[in-house]
């Protein structure tokens, strides 16, 4: 095996492999970027290109590995392309393969790397070239702290990439992988759980179906070869399995709307559950989240600096297409302190602190941040904040709206009216907390109780569909009174064979009963406030369709919703109005053409 280290020492925890032969010391680059004072080198990494450096091993060799110890700022390099040649001029690279960033899945900044780059390379001269991750992005960093060069044992196995701890929703399916190389395939797997030996269990993914609390537990993968029969035993993966939260009134009022991520903190122990995909890694997760009883909305959460930052999570590609809404209760123990996040929401590339939504970052405002729009209503008594308050911010594409309690907050403007308003989730929500790539001081996050967090997104809706929208939403905590409808439904145009969907939101004391009725006869089952008609027909589906709502204080009845099923325009030769042409559309041709030759429909 043969290094080159830029700092000074290895970290002592790196482990020795016997199974790995080392080759000379002292090797130098031939050529490279400035070395850093600390002994780390680090490049800006321009669009689409980045550093080269080549390495002299003294004389050739047959590598079989080269493992990089890199450390990563925001995105680092996206691959590294690796050449070799053994002439002595340092002519005629010839390329060998282009690998993957380990760096770039699941590890946070600055966090220290060790990637194994499998090849089977001859050379004396080995040239790395990297290339940004970010093709665009202009302070993509890197910094390698060790290159190594490795000749392999014939029996060496090598473990890429180890099973990764797994946190499923009960009922839901999840997988444990690993990733290993033999110097001599094939490769056989044993998987265990708890130590003890998974029947059938021998493939490099292990499928946990249907998850139960019996699947929780440590799991770990033996991967053995011909020239190594005991095998190399993998990390450690721990499984966690959680029920989902009951869904209380409240929760079904929000779930109607339709949110594109929700948050209810009604579990009884353990990371908060996100209900629209009940998808573990959509999960906001802290090391002793603080649940305590909310009244009609079942359980809060409360932040204390210095005792529970609650914590973030990552949503993936979850992004908003245009318009949209945030909705959260919210209460403080606190309400004198200034410049308090609320919650953060991750932008590529760690972009500020924005988009968030902030307590007093100006004397007596709660202040709303997206994009270079920042907006806020003023409080007159600090103190009314000691009471939970109900928050719901819309922001249109020309102005955003606040509701507070249920009521319109007049005098919520813009300070500045341009930006962005897609909103991005693709990295990192936090809430109680701040994102993980935004080095904020724990006294910058609220003390106090948040609970019920939802995003909606209004993409392609007018701009009266989504007042209408929000203001139903800013009702969703009046759980008191005679029933009434907060959101109507619409007349609905929808092709043939399709879903048609109509939609009523109501208010008042829970619980609300639902009947929808088809031009005045009541439709059996229909008793929720979203009506699906499946697989709809001309005139079998046509007709008006009203809602009958009720609580144990009053009834009202909706507006009525035509639905007409029909195509959004005329296709020629679609005899049957089901909107496609095809085979039953000949028929209808060939049987007129069989009653009278001479007319053709």
């Amino acid at each position: 095996m043969h290094s080159y280290n830029f700092t000074p020492e290895p970290v002592a925890s790196w482990a020795v492999d016997p199974e790995r032969t080392k080759l000379i010391d002292g090797i130098v680059p031939e050529a490279g970027e400035n070395w850093g004072a600390n002994k780390t080198v680090g490049w800006e990494l321009p669009a689409n290109t980045g550093p080269t450096v080549t390495f002299d091993l003294g004389q050739s060799y047959g590598v079989d590995a080269i493992t990089l110890t890199h450390f990563g700022s925001y995105y680092g390099f996206q691959e590294v392309t690796i050449s070799s040649t053994d002439d002595p001029n340092i002519a005629d690279f010839e390329v060998v393969g282009t690998f993957p960033n380990a760096l770039l899945e699941g590890t946070q900044k600055a966090e220290s790397v060790r990637q194994d780059i499998l090849l089977t390379a001859p050379g004396r001269h080995f040239k790395l070239d990297f290339v940004s991750a970010e093709p665009g992005y202009e302070k993509a960093w890197t910094m390698l702290s060790e290159v190594e060069f490795y000749q392999l044992d014939p029996n060496t196995i090598l473990i890429q990439k180890h099973p990764q701890d797994l946190t499923l929703i009960e009922g839901n399916d999840g997988e444990l992988s690993v990733t290993a190389w033999a110097k001599t395939p094939p490769l056989s797997y044993q998987w265990k759980k708890d130590g003890v030996p998974i029947e059938g269990g021998t493939d490099a993914t292990l499928l946990i179906e249907a998850a139960t609390p019996d699947d929780a537990g440590s799991y770990s993968c033996v991967v053995s070869s011909p020239g190594y029969p005991t095998g190399v035993e993998t990390s450690t993966a721990v499984v966690h399995v959680f029920a989902a939260p009951p869904l209380t009134y409240y929760g079904a009022r929000v779930i109607n709307h339709n949110p594109i991520v929700y948050w209810s903190f009604d579990e009884d122990e353990g990371p908060a559950i996100e209900l629209m995909s009940l998808a573990g890694n959509r999960m906001l997760t802290a090391s002793q989240p603080d649940r305590f009883p909310h009244e009609d909305k079942g359980h809060a959460i409360s932040v204390h600096v210095f005792e529970n930052v609650f914590g973030t999570t990552t949503l993936n590609a979850v992004t908003t297409n245009g318009p949209f809404a945030i909705e959260f209760w919210l209460r403080l123990s606190d309400p004198t302190v200034t410049n308090r996040y609320i919650m953060e929401i991750g932008l590529p590339g760690g972009a500020g602190n924005l988009p968030g939504v902030i307590f007093g970052y100006n004397p007596m405002e709660l202040e709303f941040f997206q994009g270079f729009r920042t907006t806020g209503f003023v409080y007159e008594d600090p103190n009314e904040w000691t009471d939970w308050h109900h928050i719901v911010l819309v922001d249109y594409d020309d102005e955003i709206e606040a509701y507070d309690n249920g009521a319109l907050v007049e005098g919520f403007t813009y300070r500045a009216a341009t930006g962005n308003y897609v909103l991005n989730l693709s990295q990192e929500i936090a809430v109680g907390s701040v994102r993980k790539t935004h080095q904020a001081s724990p006294t910058s996050i609220i003390e106090g109780d948040i609970d019920e967090v939802a995003i909606y997104d209004f993409s392609g809706m007018s701009k009266e569909a989504i007042r209408a929208r929000a203001q139903a939403i800013a009702l969703h905590g009046d759980l008191s009174g005679p029933v009434y409808i907060t959101e109507q439904p619409s007349d609905t145009i929808a092709p043939p064979t399709t879903d048609a969907v109509l939609m009523v939101a109501a208010a008042g004391a829970e619980p609300i009963r639902y009947q929808w009725t088809k031009n005045g006869v009541p439709i059996d089952g229909a008793v929720g406030p979203v009506l699906v008609l499946p697989n709809v027909r001309p005139v079998v589906d046509d007709g008006t369709y009203v809602c009958l709502v009720e609580n144990d204080e009053g009834t009202e009845e909706s507006q009525p919703a035509v639905l007409t099923v029909a195509c959004y325009y005329d296709i020629p030769g679609d005899l049957n109005s089901d909107c496609i042409v095809d085979l039953v559309d000949l028929a209808i041709m060939a049987a007129h053409w069989l009653e009278d030759s001479s007319v053709l429909p």
